[in-house]
């Protein structure tokens, strides 16, 4: 992402470098220049009065020029800020700029700096759903939606599934951990479970998804199971039983079928269908699955779904 952020960027300096040619904005050409020399606070009081004058403030490249200036000014002051004005100042002129270009002229550069900036939010909403706790859970649907609200400007119509899969994926497996961490908060559980369907509307055939699933419906029924104490009365026993029998027979084995019959041979997915079918006291099944992990591991082919932390 750096790499690519930084290739933009290059682009689009060369870019404008090419547009302070146009004789009919000399305020905003004053303003490139400044920019250009790296006076950033002066290019942003020239680019304002540019933004004033009467003869170029109906121009859209005096617009895409704001918005270039004030993009630099967040890259230089507030380069990881997430509740940047300069960021937001900038989208809005480039907007502005793309829905006044009527002949064009400067579309490509302004779509340029609006994806540059997208990529900024993309950034941010990853992120944000890696540290988000539940009085800050909204912050990567935030920032996400303005980086699909970025593109969507840039480019209508672009297929954005590929952003869409991994920010529900990253949801999911941040609301799944802080769900672990309390566990009496089933809540979280549902809203870890709500990302992952997002994610297989999107792609049902994703193997890590469906894993996933299984395990969360497995965890859920294994904490049933811890509940039951010494002071347990039978009926409550035997209804907490029932429910997490239920969740395992009907929720999580169904899912980590469906898991292995998408990603076959992968030892994750054996170990939970061998430890799901051990809960549910179907032998036949578990010394099936036991023979078929040991029969992996000595031909090779043994491979881990989730990988190895370092």
């Amino acid at each position: 992402m750096g790499n690519m952020i930084k290739t933009i960027f290059t682009l689009a300096i060369t870019l404008l470098c090419l547009c302070t040619m146009a004789q009919e904005t000399p305020i905003t050409n004053n303003a490139v220049q400044l920019c250009q020399n790296h006076l950033l606070e002066e290019a942003k009081s020239k680019i304002a009065e540019a933004l004033m004058s009467e003869q170029e403030q109906n121009l859209a490249y005096t617009w895409y020029v704001a918005g270039f200036i004030y993009k630099e000014c967040y890259k230089e002051f507030d380069s990881g800020k997430r509740d940047s004005q300069y960021r937001t100042q900038a989208a809005d002129y480039l907007v502005h700029a793309l829905e006044i270009d009527k002949k064009r002229e400067h579309t490509a550069n302004i779509k340029i700096a609006l994806k540059f900036l997208a990529s900024t939010y993309y950034n941010d909403a990853l992120m944000c759903t890696r540290e988000f706790d539940e009085t800050s859970e909204t912050e990567p649907e935030k920032y996400f939606n303005l980086f699909r609200k970025l593109m969507r400007s840039a480019e209508p119509g672009c297929n954005l599934d590929l952003q869409d899969k991994d920010y529900h994926q990253q949801m999911a497996q941040r609301y799944f951990d802080l769900w672990q961490k309390n566990v009496d908060k089933n809540e979280l559980s549902e809203k870890a479970l709500k990302h992952y369907q997002t994610v297989l509307m999107l792609d049902s055939s994703d193997c890590m998804v469906h894993y996933n699933i299984g395990v969360l419906h497995y965890n859920r029924a294994v904490f049933l199971y811890r509940s039951i104490g010494l002071e347990t009365e039978m009926f409550d026993l035997v209804d907490i039983q029932t429910r997490a029998s239920d969740l395992i027979k009907n929720k999580a084995l169904p899912a980590m079928r469906k898991a292995d019959s998408l990603c076959r041979e992968h030892a994750e997915v054996l170990r939970g269908l061998l430890f799901m079918n051990k809960a549910l006291e179907r032998e036949k099944d578990v010394e099936y699955f036991k023979e078929e992990i040991e029969r992996l591991i000595e031909e090779g082919k043994m491979r881990n779904l989730v990988p190895k932390k370092k």
